[in-house]
């Protein structure tokens, strides 16, 4: 109850331009080792694979990218099958970060792939799971910091889910 009265607060803010951003540099492939270790403790029968790189300074507000990532890594755990495979890529270029979060699961719909950003919108899978707020806020964090999210699926294949953030 209490994650989701903070998500409702998150969503709310943010529509208000109240939500305010604390940026400083940190260690993003920290993070999201911190994060994919979480989520191997809570579904310890999935494969789960990390490739990210030694250098990974971002001047980002960690809090807020934390809560994305940690909606992606849930997502994927949620709709793979119990020993499911869950890739977790992160990319330095020049000038940006690439996030991908990839998994075998179920998949998305190409029909319905325009609405999963929706604040409220879910897709019925049969599992009468979630809020219909996670990818929401991924969206809102990742568009506060100017950077890009998008979905790749198939139905019954799998999804990837990629953010662009800017270094």
């Amino acid at each position: 109850m209490d994650k989701l009265v903070s998500n409702l607060l998150l969503i709310f803010r943010s529509r208000g331009g109240t939500e305010k951003l604390n940026k400083r540099t940190f260690d993003l492939s920290e993070l999201i080792t911190n994060a994919a270790s979480h989520l191997k403790k809570r579904y310890p029968t999935k494969n789960i694979t990390l490739n990210l790189p030694d250098d990974s300074g971002l001047k980002a507000d960690p809090d807020q990218i934390k809560k994305a990532i940690n909606n992606l890594l849930e997502n994927a755990a949620k709709n793979t099958a119990p020993d499911g495979k869950i890739q977790i890529n992160l990319r330095s270029t020049g000038k940006e970060f690439i996030f991908e979060v990839s998994d075998n699961g179920i998949g998305i719909k190409k029909e319905l792939q325009k609405n999963i950003f929706d604040a409220f919108y879910r897709i019925e899978q049969g599992k009468g799971e979630g809020s219909g707020l996670g990818l929401a806020i991924v969206k809102w964090v990742v568009d506060a910091h100017h950077g890009k999210v998008f979905v790749k699926s198939k139905e019954g294949k799998g999804s990837a889910f990629i953010v662009i953030l800017k270094k």
